[in-house]
């Protein structure tokens, strides 16, 4: 069961207890009331969230101040309270941070969603069409939405009201916008292009935002989780603090809390804001004469651009414009396209025919969804078909070099997050193996020929153990904040940094211990 289910639970079953939304209003009622429109879909309101997120203070707080009072620890009690609330604010952001994550990954597939929408216009300019050609676009949730629209079309519902309800619900701000801009205007290609253009620079000024305020919190993130570290060993070596075990886990959890404090304030912004660009961005030699799908939509583009602009100034037919275009090109698409020209010449295919030939020998989504409706804009006049050929070409062209645009962005800073979060690990595993040194000088042992204590004491790795928890937490927060893939595997590796510095110095100091 996910947290989010969880915590659903927990407030239908405390919904109608007085106690819990009594303690819920003196609890969190100055804490729980933005993310309270993610929970509509529920049918819960702000005091069931608030009675939910009470139920599991009172359950986490009471087993929690039990142990403590068993085991005679009372001055622990005020910090079980303070993490029992920490939990059931975890708790209670469980549906926001699932609904976030779902933004994210749609927001990925804008483009991708808006090249469709481009093409069922430029095509058919029927709503059903767009929703054929998202469903099949393998887009993730978006994708398995429009499958579902799709089945309620076939059973009689209207696609517009379907595409509306669905617009309206989804959590990405962006595709709301493009879905409903493009229903108003009822998919006609004259009017989508202008509405296209009013968006482009909106959403251009929004990934922007977004970039700077990721490299900020990059930024925080680990000067935060390098210098509190440091002052944090240092503390604890210098004033005596490694037997206090309490203060240690006061500094340890302070941290924590400002690190969780310095995200959400960073971020706040960017809730708004969608990342425009590919997540599937790795594309296998597997395509077309054994090219990747990038290349294959590059030679694609050539191709279509020949033809659109053989139909929309010489007005030939369009078997003249393919067999015309056969004889110009001479890229590496040249075997298929002069194959797809014989058989409509020689064999005597219909056009359609031999074009869905061509379209199945792309293995590209974004290929074969353009070739597929390019028979519905030559069902118009040769000029017409032209033209529309070669502006959604020219879009395409565009979108392929923002999307290629934003990857080299995102990769740079993912590049400068891990060499921070190197450098960051190294130094901490550093400073954990000279801390003692600093108690040396604060207690005045430097004269002594053994200074009354070893470097691998209990003293000395308590603290250094809390250090590499710090330096986890740290890498793992940047690599999740840059969206690297597998945050885990990189946060293992600086951790192996941590024990490789720490065991590199402590072998150096050897010597002067």
């Amino acid at each position: 069961m996910s947290s989010s289910s969880f915590f659903v639970r927990m407030c239908r079953a405390a919904a109608n207890h007085k106690l819990m939304r009594g303690l819920g209003y003196r609890v969190f009622r100055s804490r729980l009331s933005v993310p309270a429109t993610y929970y509509n879909r529920y049918a819960l309101d702000i005091e069931d969230l608030k009675a939910g997120a009470a139920l599991i203070f009172l359950t986490t707080s009471t087993s929690s101040v039990a142990i403590v009072s068993y085991l005679q620890i009372f001055v622990l009690v005020p910090i079980c309270l303070l993490i029992s609330y920490g939990i059931s604010i975890w708790f209670y952001d469980s549906v926001p941070r699932k609904f976030e994550k779902e933004k994210a990954i749609i927001s990925y597939q804008v483009p991708l969603i808006v090249q469709e929408i481009v093409l069922a216009s430029a095509g058919s300019g029927s709503i059903f069409d767009l929703v054929v050609l998202v469903a099949r676009g393998n887009h993730g949730t978006v994708s398995k939405a429009f499958s579902k629209i799709v089945k309620y079309i076939d059973n009689g519902e209207e696609p517009e009201r379907l595409v509306r309800k669905y617009a309206n619900s989804q959590p990405c701000e962006s595709l709301r916008r493009y879905l409903l801009d493009a229903l108003s205007v009822d998919l006609d290609w004259s009017e989508l292009k202008k509405v296209l253009k009013e968006r482009k620079g909106e959403a251009e000024f929004e990934y922007q935002r977004y970039t700077m305020q990721v490299e900020s919190r990059v930024l925080i993130i680990v000067g935060l989780g390098t210098f509190w570290p440091i002052i944090f060993s240092v503390a604890v070596f210098v004033n005596s603090l490694s037997n206090n075990l309490l203060s240690m886990i006061t500094m340890a959890l302070l941290f924590v809390v400002l690190l969780l404090i310095l995200q959400k304030q960073l971020m706040k912004a960017v809730r708004r804001t969608e990342i425009l660009g590919e997540e599937r961005n790795v594309q296998g030699m597997n395509g077309l004469l054994n090219h990747t799908a990038k290349e294959e939509l590059q030679e694609l583009m050539v191709v279509l651009s020949l033809i659109g602009e053989l139909l929309y100034r010489e007005r030939v037919s369009p078997e003249s414009a393919l067999r015309v275009a056969s004889e110009t090109y001479n890229g590496w698409l040249s075997p298929v396209i002069s194959e797809t020209v014989r058989r409509i010449l020689y064999n005597g295919e219909a056009f359609n025919d031999a074009w869905l030939w061509l379209r199945n020998k792309f293995s590209s989504d974004q290929c074969r969804q353009i070739i597929g409706m390019l028979p519905r804009m030559i069902e118009r006049t040769a000029e017409e078909a032209g033209e529309r050929l070669t502006e959604v070409v020219s879009y395409v062209k565009e979108n392929q070099a923002l999307i290629e645009e934003r990857e080299n962005v995102l990769s740079a800073q993912r590049f400068k997050a891990k060499l921070l979060t190197l450098f960051s690990s190294a130094a901490l595993g550093l400073i954990g193996a000279i801390s003692p040194l600093f108690a040396m000088i604060g207690t005045r042992q430097l004269s002594t020929p053994a200074f009354g204590f070893s470097v691998l004491s209990h003293d000395t790795m308590i603290p250094t153990i809390v250090l590499l928890f710090m330096t986890t937490i740290n890498t793992f927060n940047a690599m999740k904040t840059v969206g690297v893939e597998k945050p885990l595997v990189y946060t293992c590796f600086c951790t192996s940094v941590f024990l490789a510095a720490f065991a590199i110095s402590i072998h150096l100091m050897s010597g002067l211990v």
